[in-house]
């Protein structure tokens, strides 16, 4: 299942009674489609005329990109609620997986029977059943030591990306490409930088019916054969 506002408010007060006494105020929810993550919590920091610091818009996040089991989703949600609680409590943890987080959710794992676990891997059956279809701008690049990359970019960088993407990683090869194959859901769209490692035969199977691009002055189009 796929989360919605209204599902993932009625779990954290579902949660906050059984799994946190109930003691968590209310907080924003926000549905988003990142594939970097499944959950996050989500704190600001503001400024006012006098300089003093105080804390605003808490946000818990949840990602609607995969089609998840219900229960999956459900660890999503109680994980980052142990964020919040550390947070709300206002205990000292020696890292954002610390030991308080960690004893906090092997307790409600044990106690509950849940799964919630330190971070989210997706399978390779979550990642092809994202089939929707958008539009990729996307590099696809060869490293010194043959590895082989892809960089999917948001359209709003991809002219900075597209100047520094070689010299940053002393790229042997690199080719643009546009496609609307659903395999590069699975890639975040990159605002830096930032080469995610591939099988090479995978990913040009998948590049089959792909546009390749070349930039003149500040102009990407297709490239002309």
């Amino acid at each position: 299942m796929r989360p919605t506002i209204q599902y993932v408010k009625m779990k954290f007060d579902e949660f906050n009674i059984l799994l946190f006494d109930g003691m968590l105020p209310s907080i924003s929810f926000v549905i988003t489609d990142s594939v970097s993550y499944g959950g996050l919590f989500v704190c600001k920091k503001s400024r006012d005329a006098s300089g003093n610091w105080s804390i605003c818009d808490l946000q818990i996040r949840i990602s609607k990109r995969f089609d998840l089991p219900e229960k999956d989703l459900e660890d999503i949600i109680i994980h980052e609620m142990i964020h919040y609680y550390i947070f709300y409590k206002k205990i000292r943890d020696n890292s954002k997986h610390g030991r308080v987080f960690t004893q906090k959710m092997k307790e409600i794992n044990d106690k509950f029977n849940r799964n919630v676990k330190i971070s989210t891997t997706y399978s390779k059956e979550i990642f092809d059943g994202d089939t929707r279809m958008r539009l990729h701008y996307l590099c696809v690049s060869e490293l010194q030591d043959g590895r082989c990359g892809v960089t999917v970019t948001a359209k709003s960088r991809i002219f900075d990306i597209w100047s520094t993407l070689p010299e940053l990683f002393q790229l042997k090869k690199y080719t643009w490409y546009a496609s609307f194959n659903s395999y590069f859901n699975r890639f975040p769209k990159v605002q830096k930088p930032k080469i995610y490692l591939v099988d090479k035969k995978e990913l040009m199977d998948n590049l089959e019916n792909a546009v390749e691009l070349e930039r003149k002055m500040n102009v990407i189009e297709p490239k002309k054969l």
